[in-house]
Order: structure tokens, then sequence, then C-alpha cells
């Protein structure tokens, strides 16, 4: 690589967004969505598209983290993002696809 490519690269910040839903009732479990994009409204209309509507007014976003300061971190499920998938997002920049994950868990 060339040291103007390099100095071009070291420039070059991309911040990664998270979008989530944390969804708990009696009948139906727990439910966790998360979506990653360079966007933070590309990430909002991921969840929209791919959850029910009665989930989108519970959307949270965040910038995510870089992974050396998730030690106690609370707000977000940022710690459930692959290192590869943040690495993928990071290269593709501002032209990139996004990273959706979802969970459930029963609660009966």
């Amino acid at each position: 690589m060339d040291d103007d490519q390099e100095d071009a690269d070291s420039v070059t910040q991309v911040e990664l967004h998270i979008a989530q839903v944390v969804y708990a009732a009696t009948s139906k479990g727990y439910r966790l969505a998360l979506a990653v994009a360079v966007d933070a409204a590309y990430a909002q209309d991921i969840l929209k598209e791919k959850l029910p509507d009665y989930l989108h007014a519970s959307i949270e976003t965040f910038v995510l983290p870089p992974r050396e300061s998730l030690q106690g971190e609370r707000e977000t499920f940022a710690a459930w993002v692959p290192n590869n998938v943040r690495e993928s997002l990071v290269k593709t920049g501002e032209y990139g696809g996004y990273y959706f994950s979802e969970y459930y868990y029963s609660l009966s």
C-alpha cells in the first residue's frame, strides 16, 4: 500500500449505528432485534421493514461503540455484533450494507 492510500485510510472514519428493539410480553416471551448500518436512519428502516408495526415505537438508535469500550456497556447490545460484521461494514463505508439479527426467548 502506498503512503497516500494509507493516509487516506487513516483519515476516513466510518461511524456505525445500531438500532434495537427489546420487547417482552407474557404471552410472547422476550424478543430482541438489532440492525447495524452506517446511517442511523437506515438501521431504523431495516428494523421497520423486518418487524411488525407494533414494535416500531420501541426502536432505539445509538452510535455503535468501539469493541474496546464495551466493558460495562448496558445501553445497547453492541457486544452481540460480531467483529467480522463490524469490519465488513466499515470497509463498505457509506455505500455499505447492514447487519440484522433477531433473538427470541420463551418466558414459559
